[in-house]
């Protein structure tokens, strides 16, 4: 009982106070657009992971999948309109697959683990190759 009058009190609190100080900040606004500064450096890690259930042929067929691929982002320039040139750069690739059927691994920075991947040499000439996205303020 004292705990929930507690909670309560605790509660009610945080809600005043919230309400209180919600109007001063409904008027403030926000600009969010993309100013990057020249030369800035970015690193990036995106993670993806699959888990594909499916029946084919009456068989059930159960695939994991990740991959994770690290990228290096460099403003290059940014011109009078604030469109940044930036040059991305593939650091490295993880990758696993398991299936019924078998699996594979890759990992670029253990190049044992390329042996009888067949994406392999696709991946490796990836490393460190670079390509140029051009972004405007607005994303």
């Amino acid at each position: 009982m004292v705990m929930e009058k507690c909670s309560l009190k605790g509660f009610l609190f945080v809600l005043i106070v919230a309400l209180f100080t919600s109007n001063n900040y409904a008027a403030e606004k926000f600009n969010l657009e993309f100013r990057p500064k020249l030369g800035q450096k970015h690193r990036m890690q995106i993670v993806t992971i699959d888990k594909i259930k499916q029946k084919i042929g009456g068989e059930q067929q159960n695939i994991n999948h990740t991959k994770a691929v690290e990228l290096e982002f460099e403003v290059k320039e940014v011109d009078a309109n604030g469109i940044a040139s930036i040059k991305v750069t593939y650091q490295s690739l993880r990758e696993k697959t398991e299936s019924v059927s078998g699996g594979f691994e890759y990992d670029s920075k253990k190049p044992s683990t390329a042996k009888g991947n067949p994406f392999a040499p696709m991946y490796t000439a990836m490393m460190g190759q670079s390509f140029t996205a051009r972004v405007t303020p607005e994303g």
